[in-house]
C-alpha cells in the first residue's frame, strides 16, 4: 500500500507538472483586429499610425513573447513608422530585388521567426516572395530597453511589417 500511495504521488507530481509547462507553451494565433493595437502598446508602447488597411497580426504566448503585425499605409503613416521606430542603435537596410531572390537562393527568410510564428498559428499574413525592395529597421524600442524589433517597409506595394519581441 506504501508503494502505491508512493507512486500515486510521483504520477500526480509529473501530470501537474507537464500540465504548468504545457500551460506556458500555448503557441500562436492570429489576433482579432480590435485586440492589435492594445497589444502592440504592450510591446513597449509602441502605436500604430491611424490609416493602418488590411491590419493583421499573429502573437506568440510563449515565455517571452512576440507580435508579427502587417498592414498597408500612406506615406504619412510610414512616416509615423519611421519616427516610431528610429532612434540610437537602429540598423538600417534597404533591399531590392537580388537581395530577395538571393535570400531565395539561400533559403533565408526576412523574418524567421515571424514565419515560425505563422507555422504554429497555421496563419499567413506575409509573403516574402511577392516583396521586391523596401528598407529593414531592427533596433530597440525607443524608451523600452526589453523590446527589440524588426521593421520592413514593402515600398511596392505601401505594407509595412512589424516584428517586436521581449528580450
Amino acid at each position: 500500500m506504501k508503494d502505491f500511495r508512493r507512486y500515486s504521488i510521483l504520477g500526480c507530481s509529473v501530470l501537474f507538472s507537464a500540465a504548468v509547462i504545457l500551460s506556458g507553451c500555448k503557441g500562436a494565433e492570429e489576433l482579432p483586429t480590435e485586440k492589435i493595437r492594445p497589444a502592440l502598446r504592450k510591446f513597449g508602447g509602441i502605436e500604430l499610425p491611424k490609416k493602418a488597411d488590411g491590419l493583421r497580426a499573429i502573437i506568440s504566448h510563449r515565455r517571452d513573447p512576440e507580435i508579427f503585425v502587417t498592414f498597408q499605409t500612406d506615406f504619412e503613416g510610414i512616416g509615423h513608422v519611421q519616427s516610431t521606430f528610429s532612434g540610437l542603435g537602429v540598423q538600417i537596410r534597404d533591399l531590392d530585388a537580388d537581395d530577395f531572390e538571393r535570400m531565395k537562393k539561400d533559403d533565408t527568410r526576412l523574418f524567421s521567426a515571424a514565419s515560425y510564428m505563422e507555422e504554429m498559428a497555421g496563419v499567413k499574413i506575409h509573403d516574402q516572395d511577392s516583396m521586391v525592395r523596401g528598407r529593414e529597421l531592427v533596433g530597440m524600442v525607443p524608451r523600452s530597453n526589453n523590446v527589440g524589433y524588426q521593421v520592413y517597409f514593402d515600398q511596392e506595394h505601401k505594407t509595412v511589417y512589424v516584428y517586436a519581441y521581449f528580450l
